[in-house]
């Protein structure tokens, strides 16, 4: 465990990019609760 993991995420309408999109976000173990949780947007 303690591994680094990488996600690449895409928001689509229509098959176009979105900008300016608001995700929220939890990191921790499976079925646990969330060590940290965030809320960033997408440019």
């Amino acid at each position: 465990m303690n591994k680094n993991a990488s996600i690449h995420v895409s928001i689509l309408k229509f098959g176009v990019p979105v900008d300016n999109v608001f995700i929220s976000y939890e990191t921790g173990p499976e079925m646990l609760p969330a060590y940290k949780k965030n809320r960033v947007i997408l440019v």
